[in-house]
């Protein structure tokens, strides 16, 4: 009884705050530079340049700051080695986070809250195919600077977080080449296991620069930062940084 009325609680205060609150509808496109180290793949580590597509929702108020974003990640890495071997790379991901003013201080506003984070990436590279995913429970820290919601005066508008796992989830697969299929008699599906940090170990940060059009609408531009450790049966590392550029409908 007493965790439902704490949920009707919760309800009830984004709901108000819902009424206070500017929302946006983020869409564009970025590159950044990854790399990835799969201990059943292979011992080298691969990196290069990808692309991806992205899009969101958002909602700014006084006391609680929402953001939620989507992207497919694509492109080609590289082992860097003599004899140079490419392997081709999708990437898809989720985060979604609430977080609630704790302090003010002039411009600046500070939050805290959770982050659900989602992701699925896959490798391939001739018959080797691999691929591992995982959904992170996290706590995170953020902050505004020039809030829309406090302050309507400046054309410029920033942004951070910062997040640190909890708990999570992941997948990995036993046997990953479809060259092995069929010919080990020991071969098993893809297994799961629920990890706590730091067996799983997935830290992303993200600040964000927003001008002010003139019309309600911003033009994004953003530095993000993620590093990823899945140590569950063949570890794998990955790692990514780069710049992303947005157009944030404005919808109220």
């Amino acid at each position: 009884m007493k965790y439902l009325l704490l949920i009707l609680l919760t309800f009830c205060f984004c709901q108000t705050e819902a009424q206070n609150s500017i929302f946006y509808l983020p869409i564009g496109f970025g590159i950044s530079h990854y790399q990835a180290k799969d201990e059943y793949n292979s011992p080298l580590r691969y990196r290069g340049w990808v692309s991806n597509f992205h899009l969101g929702h958002e909602q700014y108020s006084r006391n609680v700051m929402q953001q939620s974003n989507y992207a497919y990640h694509f492109g080609s890495v590289q082992n860097g080695a003599k004899h140079k071997n490419s392997m081709g790379l999708t990437r898809g991901s989720g985060t979604a986070h609430v977080l609630f003013n704790f302090q003010s201080e002039r411009q600046f506003d500070y939050f805290i809250g959770t982050t659900l984070k989602i992701q699925f990436s896959s490798r391939s590279s001739g018959k080797l195919f691999n691929f591992d995913g995982a959904g992170t429970l996290a706590i995170t820290v953020g902050a505004t600077y020039n809030n829309p919601i406090n302050d309507g005066s400046s054309r410029w508008f920033y942004d951070g977080t910062a997040s640190l796992p909890l708990i999570g989830w992941g997948i990995r697969p036993r046997f990953a080449s479809l060259a092995y299929v069929g010919e080990i008699s020991g071969f098993r599906s893809s297994s799961h296991v629920f990890l706590l940090f730091p067996k799983h170990f997935d830290i992303d940060a993200r600040f964000n620069a927003n001008w002010d059009m003139g019309n309600g609408n911003l033009l994004r531009g953003s530095y993000r930062w993620w590093f990823y450790d899945s140590k569950y049966i063949h570890r794998v590392r990955a790692m990514e940084n780069g710049f992303d550029f947005s157009l944030l409908t404005r919808l109220n």
